[in-house]
């Protein structure tokens, strides 16, 4: 089969669309030593989604600029808490490794609906234009803005939106293709780190300190996030990853979960997935209502209670 980047007829790896060292990163950080995907919750799992992507030679451009990302970004902000980070062409390149995956992968699997229709050319545009700076390092025209938001556990007032909200911001993987009535983004999350491409219609303005320099620069936290799609869009994502596990998860592996947690309290309070979970219990679910919600129908805030019971009381 052809490797995806340089569409060589080569022998293909299983490769990773969110990077491997994510996911050691999370084992070693759990709360009860093992992960579950939000799809799939009744299956233990080590490590994310791979795919038959690309040949080794393909496989090996991506590692320089994964194990920069890993050693000047990833762990020092994990931690060591820093809040400013000097960066170079790599970041760009890492960024851009990790949204062409995403785009490449899901391209093909749009739903053929108003949504998408409108972006579905200047998706494919992107495609080649992350792939010809991937391939032989030429910078992108028209698709160049890509962005990196830092996220951390627990809000300044103590409220968030959705419950489990930090859960999924500060330790959840997930990536997709967003589009809607204002614009089309390319998404990736991983740990406490969002990327995104932009593709059309994004509010994202260089002020907010997310966009990435493809020449490199000096990345600041904390950040902002202005365009409120895409506020909106995290809150949903977070919403349906806590209800996927509320309406999958069997009885006998809710269970097991309750149980590591109860064995060894020590090792949860002291895990990076236990803090997380103590800023979820402690938190003060406060919706955003982009609309008029019934009183019948269920709560935005993903209790699954209905909103007349919850917060439309």
């Amino acid at each position: 089969m052809p490797c995806a980047l340089c569409q060589q007829d080569r022998e293909l790896r299983e490769s990773h669309i969110i990077p491997k060292f994510v996911f050691r990163w999370m084992r070693a950080t759990n709360a009860t030593g093992y992960l579950r995907r939000s799809g799939s919750p009744n299956l233990r799992q080590q490590d994310g989604v791979k795919q038959d992507l690309l040949c080794e030679d393909c496989e090996q451009k991506f590692s320089k600029a994964e194990g920069s990302f890993e050693r000047t970004i990833f762990t020092p902000y994990l931690k060591n808490a820093q809040s400013a980070f000097a960066y170079d062409e790599k970041l760009f390149q890492f960024a851009a490794s990790v949204l062409w995956r995403v785009l490449h992968r899901d391209l093909p699997r749009l739903p053929a609906d108003e949504r998408f229709g409108p972006h579905r050319d200047k998706l494919a545009e992107a495609e080649q234009e992350w792939r010809a700076l991937l391939l032989h390092g030429q910078k992108p025209r028209r698709y160049h803005r890509l962005h990196i938001f830092l996220t951390d556990v627990g809000t300044k007032d103590g409220t968030q939106p959705v419950v489990n909200f930090n859960r999924y911001m500060a330790r959840a993987s997930d990536f997709t293709i967003a589009a809607g009535r204002r614009g089309c983004f390319v998404y990736a999350k991983f740990a406490r780190f969002i990327l995104f491409g932009e593709i059309s219609g994004i509010d994202a303005p260089d002020a907010n300190g997310t966009i990435i320099d493809p020449r490199g620069g000096v990345l600041h936290v904390p950040q902002a996030i202005t365009d409120g799609s895409i506020g909106e869009f995290m809150a949903d994502r977070a919403k349906t990853s806590y209800e996927m596990v509320a309406t999958r998860l069997s009885p006998r592996q809710r269970q097991v979960i309750e149980t590591a947690l109860r064995s060894n309290p020590e090792r949860v309070r002291l895990s990076d997935e236990g803090r997380v979970l103590e800023a979820d219990r402690q938190a003060l679910v406060t919706p955003v209502l982009p609309r008029k919600v019934g009183r019948n129908e269920l709560c935005p805030c993903g209790s699954g209670t209905k909103f007349k019971r919850c917060h439309g009381r």
